[in-house]
């Protein structure tokens, strides 16, 4: 079963079903200038919008406004996602500890506190900077009262069960 395909479909009539990349393109026509292009979804909302001219597809001259409207507002969403995928993606590198490994540090061996514990002060530490990163709270969040009383509490209670 196939994906729901967005808006910039409407605003062309399918020529050939199967393109060059037989998996996402397709050959298409413009129904306002009547232009025809190989292309998928991204391809065909640049024919609208027009904001990456290496694309290689020639924007439309007759687009509606409404219609340039939800292209863009389409256009924005798909941009805003892959920031926040690409940023994601950033953020999970920048805190995970293999990122530690290949800037050249070396993997010391656990000590026994910490197998008896089940994590080091240094996967807590990563995990306490994804949330305040991926969350965007504010740095002084973890010197609030608050946040050191809710530590000590989960480190008593994990401790209480043996882990």
């Amino acid at each position: 079963m196939g994906r729901n395909k967005g808006p910039e479909w409407d605003q062309v009539t399918i020529i050939e079903p199967e393109g060059p990349n037989k998996r996402t393109q397709c050959k298409v026509r413009c129904k306002h200038c009547l232009l025809e292009f190989f292309a998928g979804a991204t391809r065909i909302r640049e024919h609208f919008v027009y904001s990456k001219p290496s694309c290689g597809v020639s924007k439309c001259t007759k687009v509606p406004a409404e219609v340039l409207e939800l292209m863009q507002r389409e256009h924005d969403k798909k941009v805003q996602e892959e920031q926040k995928e690409a940023q994601k993606r950033a953020l999970d590198l920048a805190t995970s500890s293999t990122a530690a490994a290949a800037a050249g540090s070396s993997k010391k061996q656990r000590t026994l506190g910490e197998c008896v514990r089940g994590v080091s002060k240094a996967e807590c530490d990563e995990a306490v900077a994804r949330l305040v990163y991926a969350e965007g709270l504010p740095l002084s969040l973890t010197e609030s009262p608050y946040f050191k009383d809710l530590m000590t509490k989960v480190k008593l209670f994990s401790c209480a069960f043996g882990r």
